[in-house]
C-alpha cells in the first residue's frame, strides 16, 4: 500500500517537472516570438525613418542645385541684389531642409509605435542649446514630442577642424599609453606626440557651426568663385545638362559679367564629406553580400538612424530585453553619369532623383553618431554632473606631462623608430628593436 503511493507520489513529482519545463518552453517560444516580431517592427520604423532623411536631403539639395542655377542665371543679367538673396536662402535651406527630414523621420517612427528615447532626446537638446537661434527654433519643433528616432551620423564637429579632445578614442590611447596611435592618428605621423591643450574645449569649438544642419546634413560648403571665370563653358554646360534653356544661362552673359564670380561665394559639394569611401571599406569578409555600387561610393547625403525598444520577457519575472535597430540610406545623384563628388567645379546641382536603403557602413562612414555627443556632454560637464569633466582633465594633465612624454620619446627609440619612418609599423617581427611591439602593432 505505502510502495503504491509513494509510486505515486513519485509520478506526481516527475509530471509536474515535466509541466514546468512545458511551461518554460512554452514561455521561451513566447519570447522568441516577441522579440523577433519587435525586431522586425523597429527595423521597418528604422528603415522608413532612414529613408524619409535621406529623401529631404535629395529635396535639399536638389533646391540649392536650383538656386545655383539661378545664381548662374542672375550672373547674366548682373543681378547683384538676386545673388545676394540666392546665397542666404542656400544657407537657411542647409539647415532648414534636413531639419525637416528630422521631423519626418521622428514622425513615422511614432507611427511605428517606437517610443521615446530619453538619451537621443538629451543629447539632441544639449546640440540645439549652442547653436543659433534659427536653427535651434527648428530643432525644438523636433523636441517638442520626444526623439525617438536618432541621427547616428550627426555631422558635430566642424569639417577640417576635428580637435582630438573631443575623440573617445584620443583618451583610451592615453589610458593605455598606445603612443603609436597618438603619433599615427593625431600628429599627422610624425615622430612626437601631438600639441594638445591641457583644457577641455570650448563647447562653441566644438559644435556645428557653419551652414549646415547638425542631423541629416547635406554636406556642402562655399568656394570662392574666382576661378570659375576661366571655367565658363563648363557651367553653361551644367545648365545646358540641367535643362536651363540657353537664353537664361549662355556664354556670352557669363563672359560680359565674369567680374561677378568672385563678389558671393558659391554652394559646392563639402570635400570632406563628399569623397569616395576609403579603399579598406569593402565586403571582401561578406561574400554573400552583393558587391559596393558605384552610386553608393561617397560618404556625402547619407541619413544613419537608430531606434530603440524594449520586451518584456516571459521566461524571467521582471526583466526586459533592449532591443535596437538601425538603418542607412542615401540620396544618390548623377551627373551626365558621373558622380556628383566627382564634378569639377563641384557646384551643387539639381540631380537627386531618389534616395536608396543602403548597407549600413556606407551610411556611417566618416560621421559622427549620437555616442560621440554624449561623449561631448560628458567632457564638458554640460550636465551639471558632480566632478564634470575631471576625469577627462586629469588624462589630459598627464598626456602633457614630462613623463607621460618621456616614456613616448623611450617608446619611440626602443622600437626602432625615427623621423624618416615616422609611426609606421616595423617591417621586422620579434620583440627586439626594430620588431614587433608588445602593444600588437
Amino acid at each position: 500500500m505505502n510502495g503504491r503511493k509513494g509510486k505515486s507520489g513519485q509520478i506526481a513529482i516527475f509530471l509536474v517537472l515535466i509541466l514546468a519545463g512545458l511551461v518554460l518552453m512554452f514561455a521561451l517560444n513566447v519570447d522568441i516570438f516577441t522579440s523577433a516580431r519587435s525586431k522586425i517592427r523597429l527595423q521597418n520604423a528604422a528603415d522608413a525613418s532612414a529613408l524619409a532623411l535621406a529623401r529631404w536631403q535629395g529635396a535639399t539639395l536638389n533646391l540649392i542645385g536650383d538656386l545655383n542655377l539661378a545664381h548662374l542665371a542672375a550672373v547674366c543679367q548682373s543681378n547683384r541684389n538676386a545673388i545676394a538673396g540666392i546665397v542666404a536662402l542656400q544657407q537657411r535651406l542647409a539647415f532648414m531642409g534636413p531639419t525637416v527630414g528630422f521631423k519626418a523621420a521622428n514622425d513615422l517612427a511614432n507611427e511605428n509605435r517606437i517610443a521615446i528615447s530619453p538619451d537621443m532626446t538629451r543629447a539632441t537638446r544639449l546640440v540645439a542649446d549652442f547653436m543659433d537661434d534659427g536653427y535651434r527654433r527648428m530643432l525644438e519643433v523636433v523636441l517638442r514630442d520626444g526623439i525617438r528616432a536618432g541621427v547616428d551620423n550627426a555631422s558635430l564637429v566642424r569639417a577640417g577642424n576635428v580637435d582630438p579632445r573631443v575623440d573617445p578614442d584620443f583618451y583610451a590611447a592615453i589610458r593605455s599609453k598606445d603612443f603609436r596611435t597618438l603619433c599615427l592618428r593625431y600628429a599627422n605621423g610624425a615622430h612626437q606626440l601631438p600639441s594638445i591643450p591641457a583644457g577641455a574645449p570650448d563647447p562653441e569649438e566644438i559644435l556645428l557651426s557653419g551652414h549646415n544642419a547638425c542631423f541629416g546634413s547635406v554636406g556642402i560648403g562655399w568656394e570662392n568663385g574666382a576661378g570659375y571665370a576661366r571655367r565658363i563653358g563648363t557651367l553653361a554646360d551644367f545648365a545646358r545638362d540641367c535643362g536651363i534653356d540657353e537664353r537664361d544661362i549662355n556664354e556670352p552673359g557669363l563672359r560680359t559679367n565674369a567680374n561677378l564670380f568672385a563678389e558671393w561665394s558659391w554652394c559646392i559639394y563639402d570635400a570632406s564629406e563628399w569623397r569616395e569611401l576609403p579603399a579598406e571599406f569593402s565586403f571582401s569578409r561578406f561574400p554573400w553580400l552583393s558587391p559596393l555600387r558605384e552610386e553608393y561610393n561617397t560618404s556625402g547625403g547619407s541619413a544613419t538612424i537608430r531606434v530603440e525598444g524594449a520586451v518584456a520577457l516571459t521566461s524571467v519575472a521582471a526583466q526586459t530585453n533592449a532591443i535596437t535597430a538601425q538603418a542607412a540610406a542615401k540620396t544618390l545623384g548623377r551627373v551626365n553619369g558621373m558622380n556628383v563628388a566627382k564634378i569639377s567645379p563641384p557646384l551643387v546641382l539639381p540631380a537627386f532623383p531618389r534616395a536608396r536603403l543602403v548597407p549600413f557602413g556606407v551610411g556611417a562612414a566618416g560621421r559622427y553618431g549620437l555616442s560621440n555627443i554624449n561623449h561631448v556632454r560628458s567632457l564638458l560637464g554640460l550636465l551639471g554632473r558632480q566632478g564634470g569633466a575631471s576625469s577627462y582633465l586629469s588624462l589630459l594633465e598627464m598626456f602633457n606631462s614630462e613623463g607621460f612624454r618621456s616614456a613616448a620619446e623611450k617608446w619611440y627609440s626602443d622600437h626602432g623608430h625615427t623621423d624618416a619612418d615616422g609611426c609606421h609599423p616595423p617591417t621586422r617581427g620579434g620583440t627586439e628593436r626594430g620588431g614587433g611591439t608588445p602593444y600588437g602593432i
